[in-house]
């Protein structure tokens, strides 16, 4: 059986060990090294735990991820997925969970994951990350 349905999308269920595959297939394909960087990120979404997971895997050494200030039922639920996933692999990375984000914690970013759309991370909060930082827009393809 395919991973791919007729949109060549991937389905993988994250508790199958399935998506850990597929992350760690296209990390290697692609060459992807985050040692020793810090990522900020959503954490609102499924899909939102799927960035999450792949900057882990690369090797981010920190990874901030920003739930929205009033907990959803989604959010709480990429985090408890991590917290899972983290028991059973034993994720390197430190993963923080924040509710909203704050100027200081922009200082320390090297880069930002979020979708166009995202809520959370505003431009004001982007013009105090340090010029080294790197603005990764991602776009969802439904």
């Amino acid at each position: 059986m395919s991973d791919l349905n007729e949109s060549n999308m991937i389905w993988a269920d994250s508790t199958s060990g399935r998506l850990l595959e597929v992350i760690d297939a296209r990390i290697a394909a692609i060459g992807l090294d985050l040692d020793g960087l810090t990522v900020l990120t959503d954490a609102r979404t499924e899909e939102d735990f799927v960035t999450i997971l792949l900057a882990a895997r690369a090797g981010a050494r920190r990874i901030v991820a920003a739930a929205p200030a009033r907990a959803t039922v989604r959010s709480a639920q990429v985090e408890a997925m991590l917290r899972r996933l983290n028991a059973e692999e034993t994720l390197t990375s430190e993963i923080e969970f924040v509710q909203g984000l704050t100027a200081d914690m922009a200082s320390g970013v090297d880069i930002v994951a979020v979708e166009r759309q995202s809520s959370l991370i505003k431009p004001a909060l982007l013009s105090l990350m340090p010029s080294r930082s790197v603005l990764a827009m991602l776009f969802d393809c439904r």
